[in-house]
């Protein structure tokens, strides 16, 4: 899995680097406008199911802005905490982490007319986006130690909420989740897909490189 998110870092980074030339050339243009391209950094702490109790996972997402709507980039999510639990009549923790592709999109919500009469965009606006990727299972005993076989599961996450500038270069997004898993076979003994799929919340903060 570390393979893997060093490819999208590196994929994002190059793209990126690619990119610089489209936006400063004023010859190439994109659906008749000039393409806007903003790089970001998303940290998100979520409230989720996880070995079937709610519990809060982080993960941080670095994806690329196309005209300040649709973003695509990579992500990767990790406990921060451990919750230890009976199993089989001996406390383990669940170690839990994720590796994947981030895709979105932000919605404005229009204008509205101010007491002066003038009509200003809303900062507010929808966003929605997925999370599509795979996750690493196993469990910890109060030794720190891997005390299970690794298990594996692809993961999809939906993301519905609301985007608002705190700043120049900060975004501030809240709103609910639904994750679901597949594939639990290793562990099926201590529990299975169900255990790690519902509904859920979050709060992001979107920190943007350069306007």
């Amino acid at each position: 899995m570390k393979k893997v998110f060093v490819f999208i870092i590196l994929s994002i980074f190059s793209t990126f680097i690619f990119a610089q030339n489209v936006i400063h050339n004023p010859g190439i243009k994109w659906r008749q406008q000039q393409v806007r391209i903003n790089l970001s950094l998303i940290p998100q702490v979520e409230f989720v199911k996880i070995a079937g109790v709610m519990d809060f996972n982080i993960s941080l997402s670095g994806v690329m802005t196309f005209n300040n709507k649709f973003f695509i980039g990579g992500y990767a999510s990790k406990m921060p905490m451990r919750t230890y639990k009976d199993y089989a009549g001996i406390n383990y923790a669940v170690s839990y982490q994720q590796l994947g592709i981030h895709a979105g999109q932000n919605v404005n919500l229009g204008l509205y007319r101010t007491k002066g009469g003038h009509y200003v965009r809303r900062k507010t606006k929808f966003i929605y986006s997925l999370k599509l990727g795979g996750a690493a299972i196993w469990l910890v005993n109060k030794n720190k130690e891997q005390a299970s076989s690794r298990d594996y599961s692809y993961m999809a996450q939906a993301n519905l909420g609301v985007t608002r500038p705190l700043g120049k270069f900060i975004n501030l997004e809240v709103g609910g989740l639904y994750v679901a898993a597949l594939t639990i076979d290793q562990l099926g003994a201590y529990f299975d897909y169900n255990d790690f799929s519902g509904p859920g919340a979050y709060i992001a903060l979107k920190f943007n490189l350069f306007r």
